[in-house]
């Protein structure tokens, strides 16, 4: 990855005024704001007021300014109890208030005269009305996330009960990815353009722009969904913000264990069906936390399984009769059109080719094909599942003094979807059957200090890695038993594709991996001053997508029976013959597909949100996104410049390629193809009304530019997948032998 000059200074400015510290921790928190005033309304400054976790006793302190405004601009999503203290006045205490991610709530304290040892006790939740911003988010909390019944209890799918989002697809991706993931478009943003985080650090796959795994939903506290008007904070994405926090421990051990079981033998058959299903699924686990010291530090952990085995389906393939094996195409069933001599044109005797006529290498495919025992040359063929999945995330956290809490979470998911290959069965291996084992890994570490009654710090260090990578079982045949001669190979064995259109097809892709791993570096700060409530910081993301797949190196060859057809015909022929006189329809054979991207995305904000009067909130914000190309560390690309082709100019670098096309080095073209775009300057409005000034109804409106910085990698295939370095043959009717 090249660093230039003009890259780097806006990110050593804000590094300075950051103190040299980073974070996104700040994804998922929540604020608590409001007025201190006495029993006649007035204002009262200089009261401390103190918010404390319910559950851990992790409490953070402010003081009410001149105007008696209070703000706690970062919280954890949990239950809160809130107090304030001032010499002259009882203590004031609100309980059970209870914070969700991403919201902002608002807090009115009434202070009354007396002994500072007495306490005036409040309890109740707090209204849930937003009326202090214009973000339009929605929050689903634990009990729905655990109670509501959801399809393989994947967590993403519930994205659809927020208002303005409707599923695209859900991905049964298991070789690139891992499966589940659900794309949504969130207020007509296009289905690639949101952004996900996990305990505020991205959990997004790079290559398809989509959600990496969640954890299972016991592991989960809650999660917001931002849909539009969204901070300055917030960006890199079009869409949706999608923030989800795992469980923390509390003061109190709590845990439990649960499985649920799908099974045959508990079910009915369908109405249409001619016997139950033979699907197994079995999902188990178990969680706990609490304190490893009281007030001090926490754990939390849970592990989930789960294994699914199915009879799903089964295929049916066509394979040559005993007769066919011998060349009669006599008595085909279906009958078989008159088959022609491909070279000399002329009617084969009675539809029999002669033995001595077969394709060396033909014939040894023959040899392992199963014999059919019927006139048709039908073969039945099971198709099952076999998968297994681990979860497992830990979380600490940890009250440093009453000024610092940091906090440290991993998460891990292991996949594995079993090869449907049948060992001594060519005839089950074609696609899917390769075994794939997607890993997903994401690990935060968060540090939150206080540095003053009203200046405040998040840091945060991301980290998130998805490997995948497929194989093909270790009994398949390879093209290389077939005395096929190809100049290159795959690593292991297998094949790509032989095929006899209409008959029956062997092989499946190759070997392949694709790891791609993400690092963040990110930082806010929060000043309160006056009516204002001033933020500012930024996100660094290092991305490194690779791909290693040795796609179309064991050939992809068919046969579709215009060889043995009348000469001069556009119908006829048979595929089947074809095959065994190895006659190609179409050959299609290449090096593979291999990729080393780079990208950094840098991105610096400011946020102001002024309160204009008790009841009116006006926020105010810019976001500087400076975005450069995806980088490839061995420059695979080339670009097209119908100019220099209409004058037949050529390549420097490589003479031999056609006019037209250049690369990286040549004269006039960007070391990544593209130039950077410096003047992505994203500006955010939002103005909130209190209506009736008691928090519970609110008139909110806003706009702003959101750029969508995150290109995922899928769309750079076309300009990497080009000599010189993906080399690719497709011949159609291509002269000689199989």
């Amino acid at each position: 990855m090249r660093f230039t000059l003009r890259g780097l200074r806006p990110a050593c400015f804000v590094l300075v005024l950051t103190g040299l510290l980073a974070g996104t921790a700040f994804a998922q928190q929540g604020q608590i704001n409001g007025v201190v005033s006495d029993s006649s309304g007035g204002v009262i400054p200089g009261a401390t007021v103190t918010a404390t976790e319910a559950g851990t006793g992790f409490a953070q302190n402010t003081v009410s300014g001149a105007n008696g405004r209070y703000s706690f601009p970062s919280l954890r999503p949990t239950g809160y109890t809130i107090t304030a203290e001032l010499v002259g006045f009882r203590t004031f205490r609100r309980e059970g208030i209870v914070l969700a991610a991403n919201q902002s709530l608002t807090i009115g304290i009434q202070l009354e005269l007396g002994e500072l040892s007495e306490t005036v006790t409040v309890s109740g939740e707090a209204a849930q009305v937003d009326v202090t911003t214009a973000t339009i988010s929605e929050v689903v909390d634990h009990a729905r996330i655990v109670e509501l019944p959801i399809a393989g209890r994947e967590v993403a799918r519930l994205q659809t009960l927020v208002a303005g989002t409707v599923v695209s697809s859900i991905s049964g991706e298991t070789a690139k990815s891992l499966p589940g993931a659900v794309r949504i478009s969130a207020n007509g943003a296009g289905d690639r353009q949101n952004a996900y985080r996990l305990d505020g650090a991205s959990n997004t796959d790079p290559y398809f722009q989509e959600n990496q795994s969640f954890p299972f939903p016991d592991a989960l506290q809650e999660f917001s969904i931002q849909t539009s008007n969204y901070s300055a904070a917030y960006g890199n994405n079009a869409g949706a913000v999608v923030n989800v926090v795992t469980r923390s421990g509390t003061n109190t051990f709590h845990g439990g264990a649960f499985e649920y079981l799908r099974d045959r033998k508990f079910n009915s058959k369908g109405f249409f069906s001619a016997e139950k299903d033979f699907l197994k699924r079995n999902q188990y686990g178990g969680f706990a936390g609490g304190p490893i010291r009281r007030n001090s530090t926490f754990f939390f952990a849970g592990w989930q399984r789960t294994r699914i085995t199915n009879l799903a389906s089964s295929v049916t393939r066509v394979v040559p009769t005993v007769a066919q094996r011998n060349g009669d195409f006599s008595n085909c069933r279906p009958a078989c059109p008159q088959l022609y001599h491909p070279d000399t044109g002329a009617a084969f005797p009675n539809n029999q080719i002669p033995v001595a006529m077969f394709d060396p290498s033909s014939a040894k495919v023959l040899a392992i094909l199963p014999i059919p025992d019927n006139a048709e040359g039908r073969v039945t063929i099971p198709r099952g599942t076999n998968q297994d999945s681990n979860q497992f995330v830990v979380k600490v956290d940890q009250q440093l003094g009453i000024s610092n809490q940091v906090s440290a979470r991993y998460f891990v998911d292991d996949f594995n979807n079993g090869s449907q290959f049948i060992p001594g069965n060519p005839l089950s291996y074609f696609g899917p059957s390769l075994e794939s084992t997607p890993r997903s890994q994401n690990i935060v570490g968060a540090w939150k200090r206080t540095l003053t009654s009203t200046l405040l710090n998040e840091s945060t260090f991301g980290y998130n890695r998805l490997n995948t990578a497929r194989q093909p079982h270790p009994d398949v045949p390879a093209i290389q038993d077939f005395g096929v001669r190809l100049p290159y190979l795959p690593k292991l064995r297998s094949i790509s594709q032989i095929e006899a259109d209409g008959y029956f097809n062997i092989g499946d892709n190759l070997e392949a991996r694709f790891p791609r791993d993400g690092f963040q570096f990110n930082n806010k700060t929060n000043w309160i001053k006056g009516r204002h409530s001033v933020q500012f910081g930024a996100e660094f993301e290092y991305l490194r997508p690779e791909i290693y797949n040795d796609y179309r190196r064991a050939g992809h060859f068919t046969f579709d029976g215009r060889f043995t057809r009348a000469p001069g015909a556009s119908g006829g022929g048979n595929a089947l013959a074809d095959f065994l006189l190895g006659r190609l329809d179409n050959f299609d054979h290449g090096t593979g597909e291999y990729k080393n991207y780079r990208n950094f995305y840098q991105s610096y904000f400011f946020q102001d949100d002024f309160r204009i009067s008790d009841r009116v909130s006006l926020t105010l914000g810019a976001r500087y996104e400076p975005t450069g190309p995806w980088h490839d560390l061995v420059g695979r690309f080339q670009s097209f410049d119908p100019d220099a082709y209409a004058q037949g100019i050529r390549s420097p670098q490589y003479p031999d390629a056609p006019p037209g096309l250049f690369y990286r080095g040549d004269p006039g073209v960007p070391e990544d193809g593209t130039k950077p775009d410096w003047n992505n300057v994203a500006g955010r409005f939002g103005i909130a009304w209190d209506v009736t000034g008691d928090g519970r109804t609110s008139i909110r409106g806003g706009g702003g530019m959101f750029y969508d910085t995150h290109v995922l990698g899928e769309f750079n295939n076309g300009g990497v997948n080009a000599p010189p370095w993906s080399i690719r043959v497709n011949v159609s009717e291509p002269a000689g032998p199989f």
